[in-house]
């Protein structure tokens, strides 16, 4: 077995492959390094199973030009599998198919006819996910074609994921047929632009280098011991082993002289290729991230999580009210008793853009001081709403203002913390509200009225804005930091893969948080040097609002999606009696806001016991139905449902092959329900002709052929030799003997002829594709 072992496998393959399967790392390391959003777990399984199936097909055997189409479609088909999460509606399909199968049969025999109910809502959420993963590549696409920055992870990961694969195929096609550099020149041309342009020291790519030098000797080394051994020339067994020691020690002083001493002109030659036109949206589109810059980090605030202080407090302490705030929606009742609906709101006082993976804090701020009455912004932004608040401030602690949407002023004179000014009115701004960028507000007085601007998007609105973020938002809002575990990013792209807008994305992030996570305040701290998003998520997976929006505004800028934390208070308990919301320090709250191109920053609610947002639909889980009964699509609403979301080319094609489908099912029905009534003579001679028709391929048949040689020159085609003679001989019965044949006999025959005729099928078919035959029986 050893030796059969190293005979299919000699020890130069071997070798080959691990030097195959380095190269495919290093490539895969330069990419996760370099892109934005991705992760080396993203491309490695990508890479290695390229590299294999190329290495497989490499055989000189094989045609060139199929393998090429069999390994880009292939490579295709497996990472839209993958990206739009079809492994388990795929699984589902196949399982309701081969149970549909079963019921047609069984309904053949008399049972009742099947349901496709199952088969067709699996369709459906097949159609839904890749319609909705197709929309986004569609629009990605078309932001790089028109030159507009998009953010778009998972079509991002999708196009490079499918790049690694078609690099490492390649590879391994080539170099399992000795073509070192063929196989390895893309994947260096890719890690060069890749290195030039983002201009990150990648190790790897030095590496890579090295294992093409190492290849091309390699190679030839092989090349010279087969040609020796084909012309029968000895050689002494020290040359391997000298030949092999000088190749290492020359790639290594090669390695060292590239490494560390490139020419001058090769340096100018790379700084002239780096003066790329600054116009060009490509790079920021497929997410090549350039080296940071090394530049003073000015920041505001401690880093932390804004309200750990809290945890482990007294009782008295969480009781202790901080404001009462009145917003005149309300007039005051006499009597406590009576139910009133009071609007939910959120009472803000900082928004946090920085993360480094420990906490919380601001971008640089500056002061400025604003008079009573002075407006912090001068262009009213469209769909919004005004609300007016009264606060009463019962701590005298407490210095940060409070306000609920966008400030638009405030009757006290105050100081204002901005991270960007607002612009003129005359001057144009991509942003709404001036571009202005506020982080908090603070005062001096014991109440003050305040007057600000809420969002009301509808959710036809939230789900047509963009990707095409500006510049400002995108710096502040997308960063995370280096050491954000790649689980992070995978959970991220699982979360958002098949939801087509930027705003279905978050929401189905929220709702992840919502569901599967536990809001308590008995937490320990986070370990020394643990990531606090991936612990939460994975490890934890219980805490208070600030794990809760950590981890949404992580998973939001993984996915692309700009979002920030703002901290400030919950909506507090509504007195009936007063007209007031009264806020105690329990009331302390963190939360995430989303920015919308056009809209602006929308608030989202993903910590478990808060209530969500009005503005939002209710989960299906989570709604009452009450005692209505549960009214279950037809079949044919099902139907309506599927073909709705699929494109029209997708439908044609679907239509065609169920045409098909039907078609061939109704023959194959008609031909069941003729070979059992007609005579059993008749109906072996149908069979037998088709068996005759079908396996002409191979058997070449003269006038003076009989059934017998027929069915002898047939039997090393076919894996059920056993009906085949049967078959022959009831035939051949039906032909000479006096005797008749019983039709029960015939009608026994009929499952084990149909099984044998598919098989000779697809064995033709098989062929005549021009790929050898596996299954082929030994004669």
């Amino acid at each position: 077995m050893r030796a059969n072992l190293l005979h299919r496998f000699p020890p130069r393959d071997w070798l080959m492959l691990s030097v195959l399967g380095t190269s495919v790392v290093c490539l895969v390391n330069g990419l996760g390094t370099a892109v934005r959003g991705a992760a080396i777990s993203a491309f490695l399984p990508v890479g290695l199973l390229a590299a294999l199936f190329g290495w497989g097909l490499g055989d000189r055997r094989m045609n060139g030009g199929l393998a090429a189409i069999g390994l880009v479609s292939l490579g295709g088909v497996l990472l839209w599998v993958e990206t739009a999460r079809l492994g388990g509606p795929l699984l589902g399909l196949v399982v309701s198919i081969l149970s549909y199968g079963f019921g047609v049969l069984a309904y053949w025999q008399g049972g009742p006819p099947p349901n496709p109910a199952e088969m067709i809502e699996f369709l459906q959420a097949i159609a839904e996910q890749s319609a909705g993963l197709w929309a986004r590549l569609m629009l990605w696409m078309t932001s790089l074609a028109r030159n507009v920055v998009m953010e778009d992870v998972v079509a991002r990961v999708l196009a490079w994921s499918l790049a690694v694969w078609l690099v490492c195929a390649w590879a391994g096609w080539w170099l399992r047929r000795g073509q070192a550099l063929r196989a390895l020149a893309p994947g260096l041309v890719v890690l060069a632009a890749v290195t030039n342009y983002t201009q990150m020291e990648i190790d790897s790519f030095w590496l890579f280098v090295v294992i093409l030098l190492a290849l091309m000797g390699l190679g030839h080394f092989f090349a010279q011991l087969e040609g020796w051994n084909e012309r029968h020339v000895d050689y002494a067994e020290i040359v391997v082993s000298n030949t092999l020691g000088w190749l290492g020690l020359l790639l290594v002083i090669l390695a060292m002289l590239t490494w560390v001493g490139p020419l001058v002109q090769v340096r100018e030659f790379l700084e002239n290729l780096r003066t790329k036109p600054q116009d060009s949206a490509a790079p920021e589109v497929l997410g090549l991230q350039q080296a940071p810059q090394d530049e003073p980090s000015i920041f505001y605030g401690r880093v932390s999580l804004p309200r750990s202080h809290l945890i482990g407090a007294s009782p008295s302490f969480s009781q202790q009210v901080v404001f009462r705030v009145r917003t005149g929606e309300s007039r005051a009742m006499p009597y406590d008793s009576l139910a009133v609906n009071a609007p939910n709101y959120h009472w803000r006082s900082q928004t946090l853009d920085q993360y480094n993976g420990y906490g919380w804090y601001s971008s640089q701020v500056t002061r400025k001081e604003v008079s009573p009455g002075e407006t912090f912004f001068s262009t009213l932004p469209n769909g919004y709403r005004r609300l007016e608040q009264v606060f009463m401030l019962l701590d005298d602690n407490d210095l940060l203002l409070h306000w609920s949407g966008v400030l638009y002023r405030v009757d006290v004179p105050v100081g204002a913390f901005w991270r960007r000014m607002p612009k003129p009115a005359w001057e144009a701004s991509a942003l709404p509200l001036n571009g202005g960028d506020l982080l908090g507000v603070e005062h001096n007085a014991k109440s003050y009225r305040v007057e600000s601007y809420l969002p009301t998007p509808s959710v036809e609105e939230l789900r047509a804005a963009g990707r095409n973020y500006p510049d400002e938002i995108r710096a502040c809002c997308l960063s995370l930091p280096d050491h954000v575990p790649e689980r992070v990013f995978r959970l991220a792209r699982h979360l958002t893969a098949t939801a087509p807008t930027p705003f279905d994305q978050a929401l189905a992030i929220e709702t992840y948080l919502r569901t599967n996570f536990e809001y308590t305040l008995e937490v320990p701290a986070p370990p020394a040097n643990s990531e606090v998003a991936d612990y939460f998520l994975f490890e934890l997976r219980r805490g208070y609002c600030d794990y809760f929006a950590t981890a949404m505004v992580v998973l939001a800028r993984a996915a692309g999606i700009p979002a920030r934390l703002v901290t400030g208070f919950a909506s507090g308990v509504y007195d009936v009696q007063t007209g007031e919301y009264v806020v105690r320090q329990a009331d302390a709250h963190s939360w995430v806001e989303v920015y919308f191109v056009g809209i602006g920053w929308v608030e989202f609610e993903p910590t478990a016991n808060q209530e969500r947002l009005e503005w939002l639909p209710a989960p299906e889980h989570g709604s009452d139905t009450g005692s209505v009964p549960l009214v279950r699509p037809t079949v044919w609403e099902r139907l309506e449902q599927f073909f709705r979301v699929v494109p029209p080319l997708a439908r044609g094609v679907i239509l065609v092959f169920a045409g098909v489908f039907l078609v061939l099912m109704v023959l194959l029905v008609l031909e069941d329900w003729v070979l059992k009534h007609v005579s059993p003579t008749l109906a072996l001679h149908w069979m037998f002709q088709h068996l005759y028709q079908v396996a002409r391929q191979w058997i070449k048949p003269t006038p003076s052929t009989t059934a017998g040689e027929f069915c002898q020159a047939l039997v090393p085609y076919v894996h059920d030799r056993q009906t085949l003679v049967v078959l022959t001989d009831l035939y051949l019965r039906s032909l000479f003997s006096p005797e008749p044949i019983s039709g029960a006999v015939v009608r026994g025959c009929i499952s084990s002829w149909r099984a044998l005729r598919w098989q000779l099928l697809l064995k033709n078919i098989w062929q005549r594709v021009g790929l050898p035959d596996k299954n082929q029986v030994s004669r």
